[in-house]
């Protein structure tokens, strides 16, 4: 059940784009401009619009390792399908998983059910999403529903960095660091409980690294998260096709 838990989580942190947000702000503009500059401008970026991709998951905890394999659809701001074969390493035992978000609603299946994810449960995976998105897709947080503010300036990882501040309602604050030198993103951090209701709370982050080019644009193919605990998954993305068309089933109920 751990590792089902766990497919559900990383399937939300994987890049496809939020809704879209809002900055009329001349210090944060100016963050934007050079991420996007950095991320190949923003006419590639759009070809980000509906994309496919595969990857690899290795999720590391207590001593074993988990491996997950998975391919990927994505179109729009808010539709995504996420199909998985999760292995555990300490039994060997595979899992098959599909996980569906089509805007408001999100889906997971697996062993021949389909489960409805209720929207107070999925607040920890909709904010793990964001933080991962928003770090890949700054012509995103343009214009719409979230509100941005300029974080001044930090070391991350040994490197100087100018933070963003992103604010969704009834998600906590996310802090995404970039490069001051290169406007790469650097990391997308957030203080949350894992998962739903009450628990404690635990410093999380992403780290990006190993950008190439995608279609004109860039993207990080490798990423790590972390929580006060050390590192918890290794991310490796691969495939990348750029500008897809998609069937409406493609995003429909699993």
């Amino acid at each position: 059940m751990r590792l089902l838990r766990f497919c559900l989580m990383v399937a939300c942190v994987l890049p496809f784009a939020p809704g879209a947000l809002q900055a009329d702000d001349a210090a944060v503009k100016e963050v934007l401009d050079k991420a996007t500059k950095a991320l190949g401008g923003p006419e590639n970026t759009a070809k980000l619009k509906a994309v496919s991709l595969k990857g690899k998951i290795t999720v590391i905890q207590a001593g074993r390792n988990d491996i997950l394999k998975f391919e990927m659809a994505m179109e729009g701001l808010g539709k995504m399908k996420f199909d998985v074969d999760a292995m555990r390493g300490d039994t060997g035992v595979s899992m098959k998983l599909t996980a569906v978000i089509a805007e408001e609603n999100v889906w997971i299946a697996h062993s021949g059910m389909t489960e409805k994810v209720a929207k107070e449960d999925s607040r920890f995976l909709r904010t793990l999403f964001l933080a991962a998105r928003a770090a890949s897709s700054p012509n995103s947080l343009r214009a719409g529903k979230v509100e941005l503010v300029h974080g001044g300036e930090a070391k991350a990882n040994d490197t100087e960095a100018v933070i963003l501040r992103v604010h969704a309602k009834d998600l906590p604050d996310i802090a995404i660091h970039y490069d001051k030198k290169n406007g790469l993103p650097l990391i997308s951090e957030f203080r949350s409980p894992f998962g739903p209701g009450p628990g404690e709370e635990l410093n999380w982050e992403l780290r990006f690294t190993e950008f190439k080019e995608v279609g004109g644009a860039k993207q990080f193919t490798k990423m790590k998260l972390l929580n006060q605990g050390g590192t918890l998954a290794e991310f490796e993305f691969t495939d990348f096709k750029v500008a897809q068309k998609f069937e409406d089933a493609t995003f429909a109920k699993p």
